[in-house]
């Protein structure tokens, strides 16, 4: 069976979405990882219908950008009403007066 561009751009957005799952807590990786996932699948279409494969493989990016973004949003709520967030201003207003800032 010949192989085509196809197959080609189905397989890189399956591995796309697994990057995008692996680095589901890193929102920058996340997002480029699941955005270049779903234009690989989008582009596995061609002229015809969405191969099963990389129909997975754009729900799984989705579904893996939509979770990063959650994560972030979840992280950043803890850290701020942990006092953290205070105690992080409070070094960082330490290190900026050594620096005469």
């Amino acid at each position: 069976m010949e192989r085509t561009h196809k197959d080609g751009m189905t397989v890189a957005s399956l591995i796309m979405s697994g990057i995008t799952v692996i680095f589901g807590s890193n929102l920058l990786a996340a997002c480029l990882a699941g955005g270049l996932g779903m234009t690989f699948a989008l582009l596995s279409r061609g002229e015809g219908k969405m191969s099963l494969a990389a129909r997975i493989a754009f729900i799984i990016c989705i579904i893996g950008v939509i979770a990063s973004i959650i994560i972030t949003v979840y992280m950043a709520i803890a850290l701020i009403n942990s006092g953290a967030m205070e105690y992080y201003m409070h070094i960082l207003e330490d290190e900026l007066r050594g620096y005469g800032i």
